[in-house]
C-alpha cells in the first residue's frame, strides 16, 4: 500500500496552523543572544567609523619603505603608540612610525601597517623613542581596514527573524520575539 504524499504548500500550512506568534519585547542587546529579531537591525553609525589596523604592528607611510629590501633595510623613528584606550594624536612624517595595535585608528599620515613579527627593534622596547628596521616595502592600504568597511550608517546588519548569535551583539538595541 502506497502512502499518499501532500504538496509542500499544504504541509507548510498544516505546520503553520499549529504555531502561535510570540510576544515582541524590547530588551537590552546583551540579553538578546539566542533570540530572533522582530525587525531588521540597522547600523546607526559607520562600522568602523575610522580606518583601523588589521593587526599589531607599525603604522607607516608606504613611501618611506618603497626602496626597502633585505640588503637595504630602512630604519624609522617610533614617535608614539596606539594601544587600548590610547590614541596617537599626532601626524606621522617622513622617517617616522607609530606602534599600533589591532583595531586602533590609523594615525594621520600613515597609509599602511607592517605586522610586528617582521619588524626588527633596533633599540628600546619598540614603543615611543625606539628605532625599528624594515626589510620589505609596504603597499598602500596593507593591513588597514577602511572606514565603514563592515557597514555604512543605515545598512541592515541583521534581518528580522535571524537569531542573534553572541558574535552579532553590537551597539544597537533591537526588539526581539521572546519564546
Amino acid at each position: 500500500m502506497a502512502e499518499k504524499l501532500i504538496p509542500l504548500e499544504d504541509a507548510q500550512a498544516i505546520v503553520l496552523s499549529h504555531m502561535n506568534r510570540t510576544e515582541v519585547v524590547e530588551i537590552p542587546v546583551w540579553q538578546a543572544a539566542g533570540l530572533p529579531l522582530a525587525e531588521d537591525a540597522v547600523a546607526d553609525i559607520d562600522i568602523s567609523p575610522f580606518a583601523n589596523s588589521a593587526m599589531d604592528g607599525y603604522a607607516v607611510r608606504s613611501a618611506d619603505l618603497a626602496q626597502t629590501s633585505g640588503e637595504a633595510p630602512v630604519t624609522l623613528d617610533v614617535i608614539g603608540h596606539e594601544a587600548a584606550g590610547h590614541v596617537f594624536e599626532g601626524t606621522i612624517g617622513a622617517g617616522e612610525t607609530v606602534r599600533i595595535m589591532t583595531g586602533a585608528p590609523v594615525p594621520e599620515g600613515a597609509d599602511a601597517v607592517v605586522k610586528y613579527e617582521i619588524v626588527e627593534v633596533l633599540d628600546g622596547d619598540g614603543n615611543e623613542g625606539s628605532h625599528v628596521s624594515f626589510s620589505a616595502p609596504a603597499k598602500v592600504g596593507e593591513n588597514v581596514r577602511s572606514a565603514a568597511e563592515e557597514a555604512h550608517a543605515g545598512d541592515v546588519v541583521m534581518h528580522a527573524g535571524e537569531v542573534v548569535a553572541p558574535a552579532a551583539l553590537a551597539c544597537w538595541q533591537a526588539p526581539v520575539a521572546r519564546a
